[in-house]
């Protein structure tokens, strides 16, 4: 990586202008001036003549100066350039590695050409300038130039102190262990253990870094010591420091700076933005809005930005106390990211977009806005249902139901892949459907993965037939989200009680029986009877006349 350092030379029409042996040839002239009057005058404008000329070589030298910059940065291990660039005609233009003058020069150019004892380590452009091959630490010094510029020796001398430097990969200062990062700026949840720091690795000179909480438009150093250790790469340091009490003015919110400061400076950027959450600080007491969001929907959830410039949007999960960060802005460097763009959009006045809203989207969202001393915050509960209708278990399509018995039955309701906290129940069409009595309804809720199954089972009793006319629906808070019902007829017809009918046979044919074996024990002792009679009266009837026998048997 080579990076240009020196501004563009400064070059000097001026130093055209200058002839070589003027000033000398003007004041060979005022040394001879006479003392008359035309010859004062003479020598008046002789003199002038010189004064002007020692100005203007003065001027010229001075110009000439400025295009040698006194100190110069070249990057380590590239090819630099010691720009000093001359104009005008010169004699020779000598290059030398120290300040002394003395030594053999390192490279020479002539009118004839280029020479030296340094060409395998340096060359000499066409304009004068000094070109290092490879530019190394022992390059880290004062050279000078001496420009000639007639061949009688008239000369200028220039130094120029080089300084090496490295340029770091990184083009800003790094904040460690942090992904969380987009639009130039980091988000970090900040807790009682956490150690930040920011750093910058492999750069020459040593850059110095600090910390600094930014508040409007002000920035407060806290921390400033940054240590700086000597790098794997030769020559270069790293450096880095650890950023503390960053909650000075807020609870909440806080808007930390790492700044870096070198001569020269080795970066493209010198700060890197961290937005932090402090989470060892309770919100801002809020009461959460209870939003439902039909699946597929979009909604939009409002943060009370005003003037507050730092927003954090957080996400609680059900069961779960843990927050993620799902968006974040700097209204005043004109910021504002999303990480999962593809679910979640955040407006420039801070209001979060939730497109083609799912099940996993459901939660406790919490805004924090900020200004890096006040923080105010909203909270949204949304819940996410999918449409669902109910069914009357043992109905036909039409919901025509049919009752066997005219006293007592069940009937059960059944709704699959509601919200939890949904509740069904039977409820007649019309307040005069009195002849059907609901007894008793038993919910049930059954986990279908992120729904619920809700059913409901009524006891009813039937005073009498006929049909009337019911449904069932959500009943409760949860009433409007699932406004369809499922209408039904429950027709109830008498039927003839078999069991008393079979009893009463029972009885008929038992009583039957006992007339049938009466009749027959009196008939059999009506003969049994007649037949002793017989018996008796032959018996009789051989010892007595008829006379007697005919009035025994009339006696009897």
């Amino acid at each position: 990586m080579t990076r240009d350092l020196s501004m563009p030379p400064t070059t000097s029409k001026t130093r055209q202008a200058y002839v070589p042996g003027t000033i000398e040839l003007w004041a060979e002239r005022a040394r001879k001036c006479s003392t008359g009057i035309r010859q004062f005058f003479d020598c008046v404008a002789v003199t002038s003549i010189l004064k002007l000329l020692v100005v203007f070589s003065m001027l010229s030298s001075g110009f000439a100066g400025e295009t040698c910059r006194s100190t110069q940065y070249l990057q380590l291990g590239s090819t630099g350039v010691v720009n000093c660039a001359f104009e005008g005609d010169f004699a020779a233009i000598a290059w030398f590695n120290s300040t002394s003058i003395v030594d053999d020069p390192l490279t020479t150019i002539r009118d004839d050409g280029k020479s030296g004892v340094g060409f395998e380590e340096f060359d000499i452009a066409e304009n004068g300038s000094l070109i290092i091959l490879n530019v190394s630490l022992q390059h880290d010094h004062t050279f000078c130039v001496v420009t000639i510029v007639t061949p009688r020796g008239a000369q200028n001398k220039y130094c120029v102190d080089v300084e090496t430097v490295v340029f770091p990969e990184q083009r800003k200062p790094l904040i460690a262990d942090f992904r969380n990062c987009s639009e130039g700026v980091c988000f970090a949840q900040y807790f009682e253990d956490s150690i930040i720091r920011c750093y910058v690795e492999n750069a020459r000179p040593a850059v110095n870094l600090t910390w600094a909480v930014r508040s409007g438009s002000t920035d407060q150093i806290v921390s400033h010591q940054s240590s700086r250790v000597p790098s794997s790469l030769h020559g270069a340091f790293s450096s880095y420091v650890t950023l503390t009490n960053p909650f000075m003015h807020s609870n909440t919110l806080a808007l930390a700076v790492c700044e870096s400061n070198s001569q020269p400076n080795v970066m493209n950027q010198d700060e890197s933005l961290l937005l932090l959450q402090n989470m060892a600080s309770d919100l801002p007491p809020v009461a959460p809005v209870l939003l439902y969001a039909v699946v597929m929907s979009t909604i939009v959830l409002n943060c009370p930005k005003r003037e507050k410039n730092l927003l954090v949007w957080n996400l609680k999960r059900r069961g779960s106390q843990r927050m993620d960060m799902v968006a974040y802005a700097m209204f005043s460097e004109n910021i504002t990211v999303s990480p999962s763009k593809e679910i979640y959009t955040l407006n420039p006045d801070g209001s979060l977009v939730i497109p083609d809203i799912s099940v996993g989207n459901r939660g406790t969202y919490i805004c924090l806005a900020g200004d890096g001393k006040h923080e105010e915050a909203r909270s949204y509960d949304v819940h996410v249902y999918a449409p669902a209708f109910p069914e009357v278990e043992g109905c036909g399509p039409r919901g025509y139901c049919v009752l066997l018995d005219e006293e007592h039955d069940r009937l059960t309701c059944v709704m699959r892949g509601v919200i939890e906290g949904v509740r069904l129940g039977f409820t007649p069409l019309s307040p005069q459907e009195a002849s059907i009595a609901f007894l008793e309804q038993v919910v049930e809720i059954r986990d279908a993965g992120d729904f619920v199954d809700v059913s409901v089972t009524a006891t009813y009793h039937a005073s009498g037939s006929g049909v009337s006319a019911f449904q069932c629906g959500v009943i409760g808070e949860h009433k409007d989200l699932f406004s369809h019902t499922a209408v039904f007829s429950l027709h109830v017809e008498p039927v003839i009680n078999t069991t008393t009918s079979e009893a009463q046979n029972g009885n008929d044919i038992g009583m039957t029986a006992f007339i049938v074996v009466v009749a027959v024990l009196a008939i059999g002792q009506v003969l049994v009877i007649s037949f002793c009679i017989g018996v008796l009266i032959r018996c009789r009837g051989r010892d007595t006349s008829p006379k007697e026998a005919h009035s025994r048997a009339y006696i009897i």
